[in-house]
């Protein structure tokens, strides 16, 4: 649709702010929407900076810690304090960042695809985890091993790189345990892609 208007100047100066309306807005309304409820704060959790959104004092809101917080802090969260989320919430995200890539891929503005990646992919993994282990096919669930094998996953979909992207995640993860399914993630990945 963009390629009809792309050479009218109003509407291509529009576009950008069209889109961060747009997604400020249902950034902003996705957790009223929700159905996610306040916890309270953690130990560990310091080096995130959380929202407490409407929740009282001593709690907060983990879509909108996800949702409102640096990308680089966020992917740091789902890696490390993922298992305390609950699986809507990790649908919404996902279903939030994968929306918004998908539009703003074609806007003519400078997006990445890189950082969203891992948040669609931390968000997957995450979810595929946690609906594995209440479907009883595995018996621990270790959020970290998901999430990494889930932002590998997706990363190798998009970009369709193998062994620099296997050595990178496995040195994220600091587990050399994880090589091996983590390249087998990226073979399926890529070949699915292809």
């Amino acid at each position: 649709m963009r390629k009809y208007y792309a050479h009218k100047k109003l509407l291509v100066f529009l576009d950008p702010i069209v889109m961060c309306v747009l997604g400020s807005l249902i950034a902003l309304y996705l957790p009223i929407l929700s159905d996610e409820r306040c916890q309270p704060v953690i130990k560990g959790l310091e080096h995130i900076e959380l929202q407490r959104f409407n929740c009282e004092p001593g709690h907060f809101s983990p879509l909108t810690s996800l949702l409102f917080n640096t990308e680089s802090n966020t992917v740091k969260g789902l890696i490390k304090y993922g298992d305390i989320l609950k699986p809507s919430t990790n649908f919404f995200f996902m279903l939030f960042w994968l929306l918004l890539t998908s539009v703003t891929y074609g806007a003519m503005i400078p997006a990445g695809l890189f950082i969203p990646s891992i948040l669609i992919g931390c968000s997957m993994g995450h979810l595929l985890g946690s609906l594995l282990q209440s479907w009883e096919f595995i018996s621990e669930y270790q959020s970290q091993t998901f999430a990494v094998i889930g932002a590998a996953t997706v990363i190798a979909g998009i970009t369709r790189t193998s062994l620099a992207l296997a050595i990178l995640m496995m040195e994220t993860s600091q587990d050399v345990n994880l090589f091996i399914p983590i390249m087998m993630s990226i073979i399926i990945s890529i070949s699915v892609g292809n």
